[in-house]
């Protein structure tokens, strides 16, 4: 078993009480998967982020000064195990309930390799009706750009559910940096949102160094959830996703068919993208999919669905 050296170390009962108190740490669900919370960070409205000698830091927009340094926590192979116990029983209660799965559900993806970045990228869809039952789910829809190993990802994201930014049984949006490498996430507070209401989730490139990239994920015309985030690795993959988290049964989807991922426009340095999406269909459950209407830039359309259609 891979694991069998490490839980021959954990024969000590002190080291036991060390994992029991690890395991009962509260675990956030962010649209970058489960983290403990102390690694959940929100930032304030008129603050930025900057990465400096592998550590993140947080300025103000108007001075630049230092206002915090988010700590490295050291993980060990403790919180390794809890981590894994915690991800395996989810599995195992869902299977065994016959719950809906959780996590990303269905997503289209274009990995950009050309020789220039990806430096816009917009999607405009409509928020859903609410689900009709509330079972204190989490739904996240999103557009987003990841690194190559898909270790980190900017994101403008609309929930419904409660979340470490906020919300309630409602439709709210704000914006995302997440490192699963580092295990941690950044957001700013989440703005309400009203069913029927198109919006649409921006991301650009502010500028390149030798640093890195500064990246800005934002929402048009709902400025006071804008995310910059500077000095980080060029991200490359271009996302439009469905995740779910906290599912108890089908209804906990939105009332809907499906939402259209619209006017999708994709800029790889001054110049309109060739985007050929591929479409990923993870978990199929209840007929959900990911349809590919139309590739290309600036009026790209990726369908999402979260049931099967009538007569389909």
């Amino acid at each position: 078993m891979v694991f069998h050296g490490i839980f021959q170390e954990l024969n000590d009962s002190e080291i036991m009480k060390k994992v029991n108190r690890k395991a009962s740490q509260r675990y956030i669900e962010t649209p970058g998967g489960s983290l403990f919370e102390r690694n959940v960070f929100e930032i304030k409205e008129d603050s930025y982020l900057r990465i400096e000698k592998g550590k993140m830091h947080e300025l103000d927009i108007y001075s630049n000064e230092l206002t915090r340094t988010f700590r490295n926590y050291k993980i060990d192979k403790l919180e390794e195990i809890t981590k894994i116990f915690d991800i395996e029983t989810d599995d195992k209660t869902e299977e065994f309930l016959g719950r809906p799965k959780s996590g990303w559900i269905v997503y289209s993806g274009w990995m950009n390799n050309s020789n220039e970045p990806i430096t816009f990228f917009r999607t405009s869809w409509m928020v859903p009706k609410p689900p009709s039952t509330d079972n204190s789910q989490l739904i996240y829809l999103f557009n987003g750009i990841q690194n190559r190993s898909s270790t980190k990802i900017i994101q403008p994201v609309l929930q419904w559910g409660i979340s470490n930014a906020g919300g309630d049984s409602s439709w709210f949006v704000t914006n995302w940096y997440i490192d699963k490498e580092a295990r941690k996430a950044y957001y700013k507070t989440a703005v309400p949102v009203r069913t029927g209401e198109v919006i649409e989730g921006i991301i650009k490139v502010l500028n390149i160094s030798r640093n890195g990239f500064d990246y800005l994920s934002c929402f048009r015309d709902i400025p006071e959830c804008d995310l910059r985030v500077e000095r980080v690795e060029e991200l490359s993959w271009a996302v439009q996703t469905l995740e779910c988290r906290r599912l108890t049964s089908f209804s906990d989807y939105p009332d809907e068919i499906r939402t259209d991922m619209a006017d999708i426009e994709i800029h790889v340095g001054g110049r309109q993208a060739n985007i050929n999406w591929t479409a990923h269909n993870d978990i199929t459950d209840c007929g959900q999919k990911c349809v590919i209407l139309r590739d290309g830039s600036p009026r790209g359309l990726v369908r999402l669905f979260y049931k099967k259609p009538p007569n389909a």
